[in-house]
């Protein structure tokens, strides 16, 4: 179901793991999907950035996962260097028991990300989505 609720298309996959090293604290994120679409200008990634925690998804929570986006884009991009990659959209989702924010900043943040072959690209965080569990 949570594919369908978040729109991927699971034959666009080209990667996923769990615990996604990012930057050089040696931090990780908790889940990380990357999608591949082509286009006619180019290829585009979609990185899904999961969040899970136990209790409840906080401030702290949210600038958590908002802090990796950049990190584990930059991450990504420079692996995929030779992909043709023009555009990168991080999704951040948090998951976790309750939800304790009032609001939600709206961030899409235009950035562009060079990497060692000269390529550039644009950068495009999407507002964090939300999910509560019930265990």
């Amino acid at each position: 179901p949570l594919v369908q609720i978040l729109g991927i298309h699971p034959s666009n996959l080209i990667y996923w793991t769990t615990e996604f090293p990012w930057g050089y604290t040696g931090d990780t994120s908790d889940f990380v999907a990357i999608e591949l679409e082509r286009t006619d200008s180019g290829n585009e990634l979609k990185i899904y950035l999961f969040e899970f925690k136990k209790d409840s998804i906080d401030r702290h929570a949210l600038a958590e996962v908002l802090l990796y986006a950049p990190w584990v884009a930059r991450v990504v991009f420079h692996a995929m260097a030779n992909r043709n990659i023009k555009k990168i959209k991080v999704i951040p989702i948090l998951i976790g028991f309750r939800v304790r924010l009032r609001a939600v900043p709206w961030y899409t943040s235009p950035i562009q990300l060079h990497n060692l072959c000269g390529q550039r690209v644009d950068l495009e965080v999407d507002v964090p989505i939300l999910f509560e569990y019930r265990p």
